[in-house]
């Protein structure tokens, strides 16, 4: 369990803290459907400040096929079945996700999995200047615009390809990203079984936006960030691994939240508190800047 909480200036200070009674269970099923064991599972929070849980955010099933993330406070989540953040999965399965899932205090939340036989997406990544780009990052996205795995274990080897297995058949889009560059993302891809359609990516300089959120006093608040492209969708998640080697390293802010870089174009920024209010503005990335500070108001 992991909680927020404000320490005052005192000698000394008593927190009580309750652990919630809510939570995830579920069975995932191969494509003859059985029962799977061994497959690595991880939980994302959607709503709240939707903050990186350092514990509790991974599970992988028992001898029975059976998973259960417990102690999770009310709110809705989602859960990827094979396509944990650490570990490169089952490639002879597909993966799937299940978003809007309920967690009330009282009971646990169904949520079964039926992953079926994979196909494969294969391409290549090249620089503003044509030549080809090692160590970028792949995301993959499914028809709804989530993200197949928040951090990418897909990148491009030294002549700038890449191949992705495991994907459950269905239609994708495709973006990358590098410390500096980054580019859109791509028409769909009709990924079939046993299939690998083939994409092309041009990255182009983006930028790092930096979030923050204060209130009607001008005090800055705790928030979960959101960004949606032109097309609205949301692209604030997806996390290469030096980012996340970064964020072990130097710990992450509920208060200064970090996202891309993300290419050139317009975008709609929204922040939340863990009240429930918000603010959003609209911006334009040019691709100039390596940062840009983004301070949104409560009014």
């Amino acid at each position: 369990m992991e909680i927020l909480v404000t320490v005052p200036a005192a000698t000394q200070w008593n927190v009580d803290l309750i652990i919630p009674s809510g939570g995830i269970t579920g069975t995932v099923h191969n494509a003859e459907g059985k029962p799977t064991p061994g497959i690595r599972l991880s939980l994302q929070r959607n709503d709240g400040l939707g903050r990186i849980r350092w514990r509790g955010s991974q599970a992988t099933t028992d001898v029975a096929g059976q998973y259960t993330f417990d102690g999770l406070e009310p709110g809705e989540y989602t859960v990827r079945a094979n396509t944990a953040t650490f570990g490169s999965g089952n490639m002879s399965l597909g993966s799937e996700l299940r978003e809007g899932l309920q967690v009330t205090d009282d009971g646990l939340q169904a949520a079964d999995f039926h992953l079926q036989t994979p196909g494969s997406i294969k391409g290549s990544v090249r620089g503003p200047d044509g030549s080809p780009l090692a160590g970028v990052s792949i995301f993959f996205r499914d028809e709804t615009g989530q993200l197949i795995k928040n951090l990418s274990r897909t990148q491009t080897d030294v002549a700038g390809k890449f191949l992705r297995e495991g994907l459950t058949p269905g239609e994708y889009t495709v973006s990358a990203r590098s410390a500096e560059l980054a580019c859109e993302d791509s028409k769909q891809l009709q990924v079939r079984e046993g299939k690998s359609p083939q994409i092309h990516l041009v990255l182009d300089h983006a930028t790092v936006l930096w979030i923050s959120l204060i209130d009607e006093q001008g005090t800055l608040q705790r928030l979960r960030s959101e960004v949606l492209d032109s097309n609205g969708v949301r692209v604030e998640g997806g996390m290469t691994p030096a980012v996340m080697r970064s964020a072990f390293r130097q710990g992450t802010s509920s208060a200064n939240q970090r996202v891309g870089p993300l290419p050139p174009g317009k975008y709609t920024v929204r922040g939340f508190t863990v009240d429930g209010r918000s603010a959003e503005t609209e911006i334009r990335i040019s691709g100039q800047e390596k940062e840009q500070s983004v301070s949104l108001q409560i009014k």
